[in-house]
Order: structure tokens, then sequence, then C-alpha cells
């Protein structure tokens, strides 16, 4: 019995070790909002389509590991940032020079859609198109 048991086991942990990161790669680039969803909200609070619009949100990855988030053409927040796994690790950059970390999930990714969440009390969901 201790002998499936353990079989079992490995195979779990085999299964969660082939995940494949993210690559620094698959989120340089300029990410469009489309959506905005306070998540922990009751109901959810959705921000989307013209309302959204309106302030043209969006974040930009550079390859020299800097961000940007702009919203109605201002710089809102600006950093640095690195990948770990599936979390974007963001150093806002505040400004009397402090450092801010703020985590990001990312929920999902491809060549043209990220959909991501910080990881705070405030979880905010954000569904993104690349430029």
């Amino acid at each position: 019995m201790n002998y499936k048991l353990y079989i079992v086991l490995i195979s779990i942990a085999l299964l969660f070790s082939c995940k494949q990161s993210v690559k620094t790669a698959q989120i340089e680039g300029k990410w469009l909002y489309q959506k905005v969803e306070f998540v922990r909200q009751n109901p959810v609070i959705v921000i989307e389509g013209e309302e959204l619009e309106a302030d043209k949100p969006y974040i930009i990855f550079e390859k020299s590991a800097k961000a940007k988030i702009i919203s109605s053409g201002k710089i809102l927040s600006e950093g640095t940032f690195v990948l770990d796994g599936d979390i974007i690790r963001y150093d806002e950059i505040l400004p009397d020079g402090q450092k801010r970390a703020i985590p990001f999930l990312i929920i999902e990714i491809d060549e043209k859609h990220l959909i991501f969440e910080s990881m705070d009390r405030d979880t905010k969901r954000i569904t993104a198109i690349k430029n």
C-alpha cells in the first residue's frame, strides 16, 4: 500500500513540476487594457468598453526590465520587473526614490492576450491585448 501511495505522490509532483514558466519575451511590449475587474467587491465591479476606453490605460514591459503603467496619457507608475514563474514581481519606484513591491499573478497569456491580477487585498484582474 505504501508503494502505491509513493507512486501517486511522485506522479502528482511531476505533473505540477511540468508547468511551463512564462518567459520575459512573452510579456514584453505594450498591453492595452480591455477590462478591469475588482474581484473582491460584492458584486464584482467591472470596467470595460467606453468607460475604460476614455482613459486608454495600458502597461508596457520593456526588454530592459522596466515597466510603466499609463492612463489618460499620464504615467501612473513606473519601475522594474522580473518574472518568477507565473508571477510578475514589479517594483514600483515612488517619487521619493523608495520602492514598493507589487506582485501580479499571470492567469493566462498567449501571443495577443494577457490576463493578470494584483496579489493584494484589493485584487484587480486586468484583461489586456497586445498592441
